[in-house]
């Protein structure tokens, strides 16, 4: 796994987004997609996504709705874009992934994971997974 410097890869706007969600989310994991223009590297557009663990236990999991990322991929593709990857929030840890992050991470896909720590991004980190 390769730890890629967020800057370089997400646009700002998109980042200060993504933060704004993980505060909101807190103290549970938030989650999305990760969007770039057809052809470009660089993450230009974000979609929040329903994290589908409740209770206590969305506070250190996610999970995506498949149904939900299909229709966040169709509507990309019809706009020009393509998924990216996927970043999700990691309430009072740090922006390290886990061992279940490292297992269902799909190659050549970016992972963005925000630490949010008292309410407030703290650290943001970028990887991809190599084939």
């Amino acid at each position: 796994m390769e730890k890629i410097n967020p800057e370089s890869r997400i646009d700002k706007e998109v980042l200060g987004n993504i933060c704004l969600h993980a505060e909101e989310a807190y103290p549970y994991e938030g989650c999305g997609v990760l969007l770039s223009k057809k052809g470009s590297e660089i993450v230009s557009g974000s979609v929040r996504a329903k994290n589908r663990v409740s209770g206590e236990s969305a506070g250190t999991h996610f999970l995506l709705d498949p149904l939900e990322i299909y229709d966040i991929e169709k509507k990309a593709e019809d706009e020009g874009y393509d998924v990216a990857g996927f970043y999700h929030t990691h309430p009072e840890h740090e922006a390290i992934p886990s061992d279940e992050d490292k297992l269902y991470m799909i190659p050549e896909q970016l992972y963005l994971i925000v630490s949010v720590i008292s309410g407030r991004c703290s650290d943001a980190a970028l990887y991809i997974r190599k084939v």
